[in-house]
């Protein structure tokens, strides 16, 4: 509970890719921490059975905390922040299924992987973490203070990029707007220009010309 509670405070004060790396680099340790105690055979501690059990305790602690601070919280978060709107609720469900399904399989599972592994039970566990460690450090975008198109052109290759940065000036062209006027950067410091400027700029001139559309057909010319 309180670990959740620290989560909902530093969610965003620190980036999501450092809490997510953190979370799965702590619950790694716990993991290697319970082996430790379950095997002991591995290490040979002074103290004896109290060692071991105050090894346990601690690790376990650990493994749910920074579960809490990070792997717990963050993906329900970086999902809605990866989609746009439209998108949002159909990644979420996929996603949401995803983890029930690998939930029902880890607790089916689980039993099967004690008797076969003994006191390497959460070993499977700790390689599992080092993978997602290293794919969020290599794949996942940081999502922190981004909308969901500049999170999509960081994911996009230059090619990708060029093609679809052409696509939304000639969209504003058509539209009647130069890019003439365009500066080297807005008031919050980012550069005109981008994926996500062009189409918030393209959007709102759209809007307007419909608007006015509108105006020309439903609202009759004032007589003289």
């Amino acid at each position: 509970v309180i670990a959740t509670y620290g989560a909902a405070k530093i969610m965003d004060k620190f980036p999501r890719k450092v809490l997510l790396i953190s979370s799965a680099l702590g619950m790694f340790l716990a993991c290697i921490g319970i082996t430790i105690a379950l095997d002991k055979d591995l290490v040979d501690l002074p103290g004896g059975e109290d060692t071991y059990s105050t090894i346990a305790l601690l690790s376990t602690g650990l493994y749910v905390t920074m579960f809490e601070l990070g792997l717990g919280p963050i993906p329900w978060l970086i999902s809605s922040e990866m989609f746009d709107v439209k998108n949002v609720a159909t990644a979420q469900s996929i996603a949401s299924q995803m983890n029930w399904i690998c939930n029902f399989l880890v607790g089916m599972g689980f039993p099967y992987l004690q008797s076969a592994l003994g006191g390497l039970t959460f070993v499977p566990f700790a390689m599992v973490l080092l993978f997602f460690t290293a794919f969020v450090f290599f794949y996942v975008p940081e999502t922190r203070g981004r909308n969901s198109e500049e999170v999509l052109e960081m994911t996009m290759t230059a090619s990708e990029r060029r093609e679809r940065k052409k696509k939304l000036h000639d969209t504003m062209l058509s539209s009647g707007e130069s890019l003439g006027d365009v500066g080297p950067a807005n008031k919050l410091g980012r550069p005109y220009g981008s994926f996500g400027e062009l189409k918030r700029r393209t959007s709102s001139r759209l809007k307007i010309r419909k608007q006015e559309s509108f105006a020309d057909i439903f609202i009759p010319e004032k007589c003289d």
